[in-house]
């Protein structure tokens, strides 16, 4: 340094000093944080693909699609897009995208296997490539199938099923199953993993606790169960609670008298309490009012026949708000609808014969009418759900329908359908041991 400088260095600092202290009183109470410079003003719009079912391992039906918005509102091309998995183990087609011309994106999501409800979000990316958090476009997607019951392997735990023959869900969303060879009826709440046994259970027997290959299942309004008890050629009421079941219908015997029951296999109760039977080997629909000691023959009953006025194996039977009863004609491949006090029905569903075909079915075991006059059937042998709309000549399927198999997208010789008030179908999967709940 020089001497000169260094001469004056004392003064310098003097200066400075009083012209600090001169300063004090000007001095802001926090000095202010920089204003970070704001990122560009955008806008994701959704354009398709949120909302969607679909099954794990698989890709959803409609790619998800976003469209970036600039300040002015206008379509903005060529800007990164990031997209990423929020929730569930799914992949995508790809992560960060350029939009077109159109300023749109999209991808194709797989879902994963670990959630049966999953997300995915898009991302505009900011001119350092990191995600600008403020603005999000979030997509969600369910399995179209899920398992309510069982599902865990053949078995007797609490968490299994043995060839379950009938589902039934009452209004608060309880699933009662007729878990047939464990002679048992098990009851699940809603999000449950496992079931509780409300009738049977006690081994196979002719008991008052006891079943034997409980096949049909129902449970009116005042939470009362009651069962077809295939070998016991009876119906028994289990009042909630109650350890033992009562005898309400048949009980006398195989045969064909007016008191007795032939193997029933499915039962229905009217809000009257009149209990509607399909009564197997009898070839007929059986009624018994409240409190009867026999029923009276409401459809077929003339033998086992292809005509209008007979039945052939009769599996499932079910009633409309009007009284009409339709019944799964099993072994003569349809569905008959037979108006309250007709001697003969009519074909609604099937009729041509044993087949895949739109217009057929193969041996139908199950029936089940909704609200609209929508009939949905399980078709047994063709592993799938049909649905046939009122005056359809062919049906569509609404689960299953692709092979025998354990795959979520799959059902083995369903047995018995049940749709919900919301348009859920539950679905009794037989082979698989297991209840399917589909989504609409």
């Amino acid at each position: 340094m020089s001497r000169t400088l260094k001469n004056y260095l004392p003064a310098l600092a003097a200066f400075f000093f009083l012209f600090l202290i001169g300063c004090k009183d000007d001095k802001p109470d926090s000095i202010p944080s920089p204003t970070p410079s704001p990122n560009p003003v955008f806008k994701l719009e959704k354009v398709s693909g949120d909302n969607q079912v679909g099954f794990p391992g698989q890709p959803l039906a409609n790619p998800i699609k976003i469209k970036l918005l600039n300040q002015a509102g206008a379509p903005d091309a060529n800007k990164f897009v990031d997209f990423i998995v929020a929730s569930g183990n799914g992949s995508l087609s790809t992560s960060k995208i350029i939009t077109d011309q159109n300023g749109e994106a999209e991808v194709t999501w797989v879902l994963g296997m670990a959630a049966s409800t999953q997300s995915v979000k898009a991302y505009i990316l900011d001119a350092n490539n990191q995600p600008v958090s403020s603005t999000v476009a979030e997509f969600t997607a369910k399995f179209k199938a899920v398992t309510v019951a069982g599902g865990n392997g053949i078995g007797s735990s609490t968490n299994q099923l043995n060839y379950p023959g009938s589902v039934f869900v009452d209004a608060n969303g309880n699933v009662f199953v007729a878990d047939t060879d464990n002679h048992r009826i098990q009851k699940w709440a809603p999000g449950q993993t496992s079931g509780v046994t409300v009738a049977g259970g006690n081994g196979a027997g002719s008991g008052a606790n006891q079943l034997d290959f409980p096949l049909g299942v129902f449970v009116d309004a005042n939470g009362n169960i009651f069962v077809a008890d295939f070998n016991n050629h009876r119906i028994q009421k289990w009042v909630p609670g109650q350890t033992s079941g009562v005898t309400v219908a048949g009980g006398n015997g195989s045969g064909f008298a007016a008191n007795q029951l032939n193997y029933p296999v499915s039962v229905f109760v009217d809000t009257n309490g009149n209990i509607f039977i399909a009564d197997y080997f009898n070839d007929r629909i059986q009624k018994w009012a409240p409190g009867a000691t026999m029923g009276v023959t409401v459809a077929g009953g003339n033998g086992d026949g292809f005509a209008p006025n007979q039945l052939s194996a009769p599996n499932s039977v079910f009633v409309d708000k009007n009284g009409n009863i339709f019944v799964a004609d099993t072994d003569n491949h349809r569905i008959q609808k037979w108006a309250s006090g007709a001697t003969s029905g009519v074909t609604v569903a099937g009729g041509n014969g044993s087949g895949f075909a739109a217009n057929q079915l193969n041996t139908p075991a199950s029936v089940f009418v909704d609200a609209n006059g929508n009939i949905f059937i399980a078709d047994y042998n063709n592993d799938r759900i049909q649905k046939w709309a009122p005056g359809a000549g062919t049906g569509v399927t609404v689960a299953g329908g692709k092979g025998t198999g354990t795959a979520p997208d799959q059902v083995s010789r369903p047995s018995s359908v049940f749709v919900d008030a919301n348009g859920n179908i539950f679905v009794a999967d037989t082979f698989n041991h297991r209840i399917q709940k589909w989504l609409p």
